[in-house]
């Protein structure tokens, strides 16, 4: 029964969010909510009502199912959007958005020092969970689970950990694709990439554009008379190579395995980036010709947020522990703000402050996603690099943090 499931479920986030899209478009929800926005919520609805017609074991299978189906989406995805950005934008952005993720770093880290120093004598095992926080918002889910397990956490309290994360994720994602970018504008200066809403007015001439507005206004049109043909032929070139790419990662990552000898997911990472910036450098002429690659990885992002969606389950919370939330959502918020602040302070452009906290908080996996929200790919493989130098940096930090505040807890009850 499990496996209908599961096939449903594939077939469901493979279709929804086309149907989703449209109707998004023609409610015009778009104008408040992004399609991604719709995705995640649809995705959430899902994940938390499945408890309902699923046995546990079933739900626990259909998480692992949907965790899958994320992966490899964001896996197809990366080579493909970064193939289409062009290498100069790589070279050029890559300093800004690496400073002002650093920066996200040092707010992180002081931000979960400062709160467990006022959590201290109340939390069991609060130190554990200060360190997992540490490695899975300065790099990812694979520092977490390394920390995890090397500071032999067990899974009661890895589970709550988790499941804290993804409630305050969920609620910085729908601020973050929906009305970050505006309320961000407020205070930080805008980053200066054109706006297709304005250059496809039909009150505006050619003339009012600057060059580059002008050619991203040919490609616009350009992609508006693609036909079919044209479309399923790019697809299947950029998939080809794409799959290329992650075959050659998969390699290196087996090649290379992590400390339990796993397929090691920050060899993987890097691979995907270094081979996608590799054929943007050598063969940027020929893929950027590929007009209709970058709406083809936009809507397999679409897929991931619907799946990624599903993982959620905030009964897991009340059930468990509860009195983690406003550990793990102090440290969240206060580290946020130290970041806006910082940005305020040191002139960030609002798009490299967005990246580079979505490099911090969620890892690589998610820049694509951002990447869509805000209309270009312009920051999409320095954001990506920012992710990896996480993954690198996470660990160090996470058993930092831990010796830090080791005394400052009380200890787990056996």
């Amino acid at each position: 029964m499990i496996y209908l499931i599961c096939t449903l479920s594939f077939i469901f986030f493979l279709v929804a969010p086309h149907y989703l899209t449209k109707a998004v478009h023609k409610l015009k929800i778009n104008q408040i909510l992004s399609d991604v926005v719709i995705c995640y919520i649809v995705g959430m609805i899902i994940g938390n009502t499945k408890r309902f017609w699923l046995t546990p074991e079933d739900s626990q299978t259909m998480l692992v199912f949907a965790e899958g189906v994320a992966n490899y989406c964001v896996l197809l995805a990366l080579p493909i959007l970064i193939i289409a950005t062009q290498l100069q934008d790589i070279i050029r952005n890559i300093r800004p958005v690496l400073f002002s993720y650093l920066l996200m770093v040092v707010c992180m880290t002081g931000s979960i020092i400062a709160t467990s120093w006022y959590y201290q004598h109340s939390l069991e095992g609060g130190e554990k969970a200060a360190g997992m926080l540490a490695a899975v918002y300065v790099g990812g889910t694979p520092n977490m689970l390394s920390v995890a397990k090397g500071l032999d956490v067990n899974a009661e309290l890895l589970s709550i950990i988790q499941a804290t994360d993804i409630l305050c994720s969920g609620v910085f994602i729908i601020f973050l694709t929906s009305v970050a970018r505006s309320f961000y504008s407020f205070f930080m200066p805008k980053y200066e990439a054109p706006d297709m809403n304005v250059l496809m007015a039909d009150d505006i001439t050619n003339d009012a554009f600057t060059a580059e507005e002008q050619e991203m206004l040919a490609l616009a049109n350009a992609l508006k008379a693609a036909t079919l043909k044209q479309r399923a032929i790019e697809l299947g070139k950029s998939g080809l190579v794409s799959i290329v790419i992650i075959a050659l990662s998969t390699v290196m990552a087996l090649l290379i395995p992590n400390e339990q000898g796993e397929m090691n997911q920050i060899i993987m990472m890097i691979s995907l980036t270094t081979l996608g910036v590799a054929v943007s450098g050598f063969f940027g002429k020929t893929t950027s010709s590929w007009i209709t690659i970058t709406d083809s990885a936009n809507y397999i992002l679409l897929v991931f947020a619907i799946a990624a969606g599903s993982m959620a389950d905030f009964a897991v919370i009340a059930e468990k522990g509860a009195g983690f939330i406003s550990f793990n959502a102090m440290i969240f918020g206060s580290a946020l703000l130290l970041h806006f602040l910082c940005g305020i302070i040191f002139r960030i452009k609002v798009d490299v402050l967005m990246i580079s906290a979505t490099a911090s908080i969620f890892g690589p996996g998610f820049i694509p996603q951002l990447s869509y929200v805000l209309g270009h790919n312009r920051l999409l493989a320095a954001g990506i690099a920012a992710g990896i130098l996480g993954f690198i940096i996470a660990n160090y930090i996470g058993f930092g943090v831990v010796a830090y505040t080791a005394d400052w807890f009380l200890p787990i009850q056996k």
